[in-house]
């Protein structure tokens, strides 16, 4: 989580599940945004394979979900984000509009900080929003 930028950041948490962050920060900063799901647009059969749930929205959802789903372990933590086999490429714009904010969730503190976004109308995103 310190750097540098554009790296991934991969934990354990409960000693169970895999996180996946993105390092936002300059080096030496800590800094990275915890990615909680996403919507699947390549390899639905492998997924479905790895989580065991066959309902495509419901896929990545969670990011313990989401990385069980896409085969992300600790063996990616550092790996640049901007090769392969875990890549974030550049999308479309999302108007400000649908971009919604909350609460962060899963949390003990800071829980009030409005610092969850996703994007409104996205089936990926779980229920507590």
């Amino acid at each position: 989580m310190f750097g540098p930028p554009g790296q991934a950041y991969v934990y354990r948490i409960y000693g169970i599940h895999w996180c996946l962050n993105a390092v936002t920060g300059k080096l030496g900063h800590p800094a990275a945004v915890l990615i909680r799901a996403a919507a699947i647009e390549e390899g639905v059969e492998l997924a479905i394979a790895r989580r065991g749930v066959d309902e495509v929205d419901r896929l990545l959802r969670g990011p313990g979900n989401l990385c069980r789903a896409l085969g992300v372990t600790g063996l990616l933590n550092h790996h640049p984000l901007a090769q392969q086999p875990l890549q974030i490429t550049g999308g479309e714009p999302v108007p400000d509009a649908l971009v919604a904010r909350g609460p962060r969730i899963g949390i003990t503190r800071a829980t009030d900080l409005p610092l969850r976004f996703w994007i409104r109308g996205e089936r990926a995103v779980s229920g507590r929003r």
